[in-house]
């Protein structure tokens, strides 16, 4: 009898620790999100030069200018009204020549139901090479609960892109 108490404790005690684990883990994967944010500042960054971003994409074989997103992140992804959160977004553009930009207008919506719930509209250059734009937003207070969309919209003469994120806005 003894030795099935023992395996018994063992047991519950393996399974505490399993959800502590488990718990441990979901509040720094919380925690992760923000610590990234803390870390990062509104703005754009250089984070690769354009014959790097030339041989990975293969741009000679390109019409120029070519110009990609390979990030749209909203960042925490589960929100509250009034919270703020990082919107970050990378790119890349192969241009003519070395040292040209794309220039025209960003838009950026968070959508409800497909309706626009805030927006913003700026002239914007995209910049040869691969860039990382950070911008920090926060939620208006009235929001209601359930799932947003964040999308970033490029318009120019010499093309167009856009991007979606989702997040979840929760009640407080």
């Amino acid at each position: 009898m003894e030795d099935q108490t023992m395996t018994l404790r063992r047991g519950r005690a393996t399974h505490t620790l399993a959800v502590v684990c488990l718990l441990a883990m979901l509040a720094a994967a919380s925690g992760c999100a923000m610590l990234q944010m803390k870390l990062r500042e509104p703005g754009q960054k250089n984070k690769g030069f354009p014959e790097d971003v030339a041989y990975e994409y293969n741009c000679e074989k390109r019409p120029l200018p070519w110009f990609q997103v390979e990030q749209n992140e909203v960042l925490p992804d589960k929100l509250t009204p009034g919270e703020e959160f990082n919107h970050r977004m990378s790119y890349v553009m192969c241009p003519q020549d070395v040292t040209d930009v794309v220039s025209g207008t960003m838009y950026t919506r968070i959508l409800f139901r497909g309706k626009p719930v805030l927006q913003e509209k700026q002239k914007h250059d995209l910049l040869p090479g691969r860039w990382v734009l950070d911008a920090f937003v926060t939620l208006p207070n009235d929001l209601k609960p359930g799932i947003y969309a964040l999308q970033a919209e490029f318009k120019s003469k010499k093309g167009n892109f856009e991007a979606k994120s989702t997040f979840l806005v929760e009640s407080d």
